[in-house]
């Protein structure tokens, strides 16, 4: 299935809105947050941190959830599911 980007960006609105600022904001004392999602909602995610204030604290990364997970070492991962 594809989604057009208008999809993908209320997508994006929708289910990421509450969650990234809250932790961002929650925890001040953590510098890094990084979003992984698919290479289609990179440009909405980009556009979704900046309009929150969070360039420098929340990063974007593409990657597929059914492929290896690129980042090693010790992480926390939060797994949210779409509608």
């Amino acid at each position: 299935m594809l989604l057009s980007r208008c999809e993908v960006r209320a997508a994006w609105a929708r289910c990421l809105l509450p969650l990234i600022p809250a932790l961002a904001f929650r925890y001040p004392d953590i510098k890094k947050f990084i979003v992984q999602d698919l290479p289609i909602t990179r440009e909405a995610a980009e556009s979704f941190i900046a309009s929150k204030g969070l360039t420098g604290r929340v990063e974007f990364e593409e990657q597929d959830f059914f492929k290896p997970q690129k980042r090693k070492g010790k992480y926390v991962f939060v797994m949210q599911r779409g509608e």
